[in-house]
């Protein structure tokens, strides 16, 4: 894939865990829906770990972990691809 490729993945992960600690409560649950599928899409099995969010349904707590950044952290890998 490649270090160029994998940053900017990277810094769409982050730029949507960021936007998502500002989502009210509704919003934010079918945010994290579309941001499910976005996950799945960019980190595939590592990004479906986005879909966890959507069992906080205040979304006050889901808010704190940014699950795709995560999920770009655990597939570094790709950077060697």
């Amino acid at each position: 894939m490649g270090f160029k490729r994998y940053i900017s993945k990277m810094f769409v992960s982050v730029a949507f865990d960021v936007l998502d600690f500002f989502m009210p409560p509704v919003a934010g649950t079918i945010y994290d829906l579309a941001g499910g599928v976005l996950g799945t899409i960019m980190w595939g099995k590592y990004g479906a770990m986005q879909f966890l969010e959507l069992i906080d349904i205040t979304d006050r707590i889901d808010a704190f972990v940014p699950m795709l950044t995560i999920a770009g952290l655990l597939s570094y890998k790709e950077i060697f691809e």
